[in-house]
């Protein structure tokens, strides 16, 4: 997981057309502030503090603002050669890992198909959703930008290139 900081200082001094060159990657995006994660409470207690403890959410308190650039966790869904499967769970071997007792160990995955990212449902117990329609498990769905998909009772963004920068820079209060 990487702090939505990291793509905001290249969104906040790229142009687009330079950001797009590149090559950066779609990313799944996680507004922790108004959706903050939940420990589990199934797991044994030392899980569940290894988890809490390498996880990166900031704990809200009253009078305690999130630091702007920690306000979200960005997700991004890198390509390599070898690589074209990422599992989304609350195991520490997924790929993208969410800290939430409401998440199954291997809740769901994303696959890249020649630049397209298809979303499946791993027979999870609190399900897959994507635009408010519930995945079936086993069942794709073929990812747009601006997709919401919640996984367990997390809400994250799917979002390409383009539309990360332009959210990235309106979330800075850059000009154009």
């Amino acid at each position: 997981m990487q702090h939505i900081g990291d793509y905001l200082k290249m969104c906040k001094s790229m142009t687009l057309k330079q950001f797009l060159a590149v090559r950066p990657p779609p990313v799944l995006v996680h507004d922790k502030a108004a959706a903050p994660l939940k420990p589990t409470t199934s797991a044994s207690p030392g899980e569940t503090m290894f988890r809490l403890a390498i996880g990166d959410t900031p704990s809200p308190q009253a009078g305690n603002a999130v630091p702007k650039e920690k306000a979200f966790a960005v997700y991004p869904i890198t390509t390599g050669d070898d690589k074209k499967r990422f599992l989304i769970g609350c195991s520490l071997f997924c790929d993208i890992y969410l800290n939430d007792a409401s998440v199954s160990r291997e809740h769901a995955w994303v696959e890249n198909r020649n630049d397209r990212y298809v979303i499946q449902d791993n027979d999870s117990t609190s399900g897959t959703w994507v635009n408010g329609d519930n995945l079936e498990p086993g069942q794709e769905r073929t990812l747009q930008s601006g997709d919401t998909v919640v996984i367990g009772g997390v809400e994250i963004l799917y979002m390409g290139p383009g539309e990360f920068y332009t959210f990235a820079r309106k979330f800075l209060g850059v000009k154009d």
